[in-house]
């Protein structure tokens, strides 16, 4: 599970830059630790954790204060839920695989207009959006490129992306797509949108 810092993210703005050199299309790349809160799964296993407590205090030969067992039971419950929703790796695996895609479509479809990824002259923008702790990315192409794009060539796209080097892999393939579907040309070079990562959350 990769996390974006500042080395991360000139090595990728590089990474665009270079994807773009042969195409006339914008790449615009955004990165986001999660895209969904799965809160109620950290809190569920919490409550399981405290039902687990419950029954020992419960069978054990030890003698427990019944006045401070509910105080007792709410501190593991409680501590126990706040530890997994800040582990995104427990998340990943409590969540369906069919919750996190849908998550992330969401959350990509929400992006690709904030971003303004729409604004190109051409309508030739292409948003990827990259998702940490559900590993996944979904890549968004304005119908100016999408036009012209055909389903192998986004359907081919690497469909991992959970380290640093699979996500240049991606950058890297898109570039190659889109310089063989919307060369550059003999038009100037007009860089529309930024190619900094942008960083969500």
């Amino acid at each position: 599970m990769f996390h974006p810092d500042e080395r991360f993210a000139t090595a990728l703005e590089a990474a665009v830059t270079a994807a773009e050199a042969d195409t006339r299309a914008e790449i615009v790349v955004v990165a986001a630790p999660r895209s969904g809160r799965y809160d109620d799964l950290a809190w569920a296993v919490g409550a399981v954790t405290a039902l687990g407590a419950y029954l020992v205090m419960f069978f054990s030969p030890i003698t427990f204060d019944a006045m401070w067992i509910p105080l007792d039971l709410a501190m593991v419950g409680g501590l126990t839920g706040w530890l997994v929703s800040r582990s995104p790796e427990l998340l990943r695996g409590l969540a369906s695989a069919e919750r996190r895609r849908a998550q992330v479509s969401a959350a990509a479809a929400a992006i690709f207009t904030e971003e303004r990824v729409a604004e190109t002259a051409e309508r030739i923008g292409v948003l990827v959006y990259i998702s940490a702790l559900e590993g996944e990315h979904r890549v968004i192409a304005d119908s100016g490129a999408r036009a012209l794009l055909t389903d192998a060539d986004l359907g081919g796209l690497p469909r991992r992306c959970d380290t640093e080097e699979e996500v240049f892999t991606l950058v890297s393939a898109l570039g190659e797509r889109l310089a063989a579907r919307l060369p550059q040309g003999d038009a100037p070079e007009v860089n529309a949108l930024p190619n900094r990562l942008r960083v969500r959350g």
